[in-house]
């Protein structure tokens, strides 16, 4: 963990060593898990209120860190029921940075504690009580705040700001009842008080009131690219997680377990190829290879669960799996089990890994890249971009010809700016892609349905700052997202993998290809609340007729995002490209809006002929979707084609209500498009 030199606790509990992990002296066999989220939010003080009292808990065995870092969790038995890995166990609660901890603004959680998780994400649950007061939190590098600072009232939320701020707030805690108190603006104690809080928080703002029908005209330059993609843009991961992984969603659902001879995987995966397929998550790096032709075993590796031992016939199989079905395989390798001690300040050995690639190379298996590490913001920079050029000289030693020689993909970690500033520099000489993973919200968040249909939301996913840093230190590499959803925790059940994610996942796609990305992998193909495929019956959940569609359509030339000044801005959302099957532009349009049609032109150009496709559902909810007004059914084991609709006479485009449209503009004069 990086963390400020001068940051030390003045936190202090009686016989904090004995608490650890434990909650206080409490019967907890009856509390029933709870379905909603717990915020922190700001209460009036009351040392008789069980949600204001709070310990001093120790860290995780797999965290080091410097003295006076501790997580800050709930004491009462009561709030064991807090939502997480383990619902209704008896972990207590900590209090958790939302999502991955990276900009100002986030909110905080109480969440179930757990020492089983990797370090990145647990450090999200670390705090350190500096001499002013302050509570840092070194996975952000910002301080836990009032949303108004000093001047916060009872209610507001506790979230994430700049520590530096003047308004930081100043807590002080109370080793008598385990409160947290916020200084107030005169100086005197006690102020308010953290408190968890069962019921759900404000809901997002309702949309402003909009007309019934708004005409829109827009404008935008075809003469020249805005962007680049490519025809990986919409892409998918396998991940490893074990069947008890929050189960079911995990179930027979890792790479190890997934059935790769369904026709219906097969069908799936081959109407949206060419695609990156991507193996990886978190037990990739606990993943172990058994390879025993070049000396180099699970067993030697001290890896004894069947489970994270990869066996080579099964690893071929994955690889002939891609092969077949049109999809680049990207594979993720160990970043851990091969330092000392696991300990991530340590050098990598790369025996085990080097026998994989040595068995790739020997056996002529096809591999697009491989990565090393997932989420792996925690090595020093210096000896992880060691460890990449490492990795780089075992890919030209076994690859010499860099024609056929697979990518190598970095580095995987969350998106984190400041990180990549001190790595990227230092591996941009041998890096082909630069990737990192993006989660705009929280599965358990119980307003993530609502916040999703919000222009704020949908702006979220594009990181300026990240894309800055790219262009500055690894220019000449392609820019990924690794894995990405709408919501991490595994997603949302009924929102992730219903039709209101497809808003979330069409917008992605869009404003990241206009960001000059070139592939999108989705968390997941398979797996959790969040498959583009139904973990039962491997058919499609919406989102799999946005991607297929977006590939189908959506060109690697990108032109300028469509604009214009209109009622309900925000709540339809353009984005544009040249037309992959031919001549004009594929113009993607999204109405987030829930009772108004947008009736859209261009300025100065036709929109005729144009082939439509729109996507509509009885309600946002439904895993049931219609194109053009024909329920999207599999039928004896077919997935229905994506039949376009002619149009020829209506002079403007309409969007109703809640819908996402493909629309392809054959006609439109695109220069950028002749020139491509």
């Amino acid at each position: 963990l990086l963390l400020p030199m001068a940051l030390t606790s003045s936190l202090r509990i009686p016989n904090m060593d004995k608490l650890g992990l434990l909650l206080l002296p409490m019967a907890l066999a009856s509390v029933q898990p709870s379905s909603t989220d717990m915020p922190i939010v700001l209460a009036q003080c009351s040392s008789g209120t069980a949600a204001q009292h709070f310990v001093q808990g120790s860290l995780p065995s797999n965290l080091k860190s410097p003295s006076g870092a501790f997580q800050l969790a709930l004491a009462q038995g009561a709030f064991s029921d807090c939502p997480g890995p383990k619902p209704g166990s008896a972990e207590n609660c900590c209090v958790n940075v939302d999502a991955w901890g990276t900009k100002a603004g986030d909110v905080i959680w109480a969440t179930h504690c757990s020492d089983s998780e990797p370090a990145e994400h647990e450090v999200n649950r670390v705090w350190i009580h500096d001499s002013a007061g302050k509570l840092y939190n070194p996975a952000s590098k910002l301080c836990l705040d009032a949303s108004a600072g000093t001047g916060a009232s009872a209610g507001a939320h506790v979230v994430l700001s700049d520590c530096n701020a003047t308004t930081a707030s100043v807590w002080v805690f109370s080793s008598a009842d385990g409160s947290v108190s916020q200084k107030t603006h005169a100086g005197g104690y006690p102020g308010l008080c953290l408190e968890a809080t069962s019921s759900s928080g404000p809901s997002p703002p309702p949309p402003p009131p909009l007309p019934s029908s708004v005409n829109v005209e827009l404008t935008t330059r075809t003469d020249s690219a805005y962007a680049r993609t490519s025809a990986m843009m919409a892409s998918f991961n396998f991940d490893w997680h074990e069947n008890d992984e929050e189960a079911p969603v995990w179930v027979n659902m890792s790479a190890m377990l997934i059935n790769l001879q369904s026709p219906m995987l097969l069908q799936a995966v081959k109407q949206i190829a060419p695609a990156v397929l991507r193996i990886g998550g978190s037990e990739g790096d606990v993943v172990c290879y058994d390879v025993p032709e070049y000396n180099s075993t699970c067993a030697q590796m001290n890896q004894t669960d069947p489970m994270m031992c990869l066996q080579m016939s099964k690893y071929t199989e994955l690889v002939q799996f891609a092969s077949t079905t049109g999809l680049k395989l990207v594979f993720g390798l160990n970043a851990v089990w091969g330092r000392k001690g696991h300990e991530l300040t340590n050098p990598l050995d790369m025996t085990n890994i080097e026998a994989l690639l040595q068995y790739t190379a020997a056996n002529n298996l096809s591999i697009y890249g491989f990565e090393l590490g997932n989420e792996k913001c925690g090595p020093p920079p210096k000896l992880f971009a060691a460890d990449y050029h490492n990795l780089h000289g075992l890919l030209v030693k076994y690859w010499p010809d860099k024609a056929s020689r697979p990518l190598l993909i970095g580095n995987d970690c969350n998106t984190n700016p400041s990180y990549l500033t001190q790595f990227l520099p230092l591996v941009a000489d041998v890096l082909d892609v630069t990737t990192y993973h993006h989660y705009d919200g929280y599965g358990l968040d119980p307003q993530i349905a609502d916040k999703i249909m919000t222009p704020k939301y949908l702006d979220s996913t594009v990181s300026s700052s990240l894309n800055a840093v790219h262009r500055q230190y690894a220019p000449n590499s392609e820019l990924w997202v690794g894995e990405a959803a709408a919501a991490w925790h595994s997603g949302a059940a009924g929102v992730t993998n219903r039709f209101t994610s497809s808003f979330w996942w069409g917008d992605a796609l869009g404003a990241l290809a206009a960001a000059n990305h070139t592939t999108y992998c989705r968390q997941c193909l398979l797996g959790g609340n969040y498959g583009l495929l139904n973990r039962s019956t491997y058919e499609p959940n919406p989102d799999y007729y946005i991607a297929r569609l977006f590939h189908a359509v959506m060109g690697d030339t990108v032109l300028e995002p469509p604009n214009g000044t209109f009622i309900g801005k925000g709540y339809l959302r353009p984005y544009m490209n040249c037309n992959r099957q031919g001549a004009g532009v594929a113009l993607l349009l999204l109405n987030i809006a829930p009772n108004t049609t947008f009736e859209v032109s261009f300025a100065g150009q036709s929109v005729l002929p144009r082939d439509e496709y729109v996507f509509t559902a009885e309600a946002l909810d439904s895993q049931l979707i219609s194109l053009n007004g024909a329920e999207l059914v599999v039928q004896d084991g077919q997935i229905p084609a994506l039949n376009p609709k002619t149009e020829t006479a209506a002079g403007t485009i309409t969007m109703p209500p809640h819908s996402i449209g493909f629309f392809v503009l054959k006609d439109f004069p695109a220069a950028a498009c002749a020139a491509a």
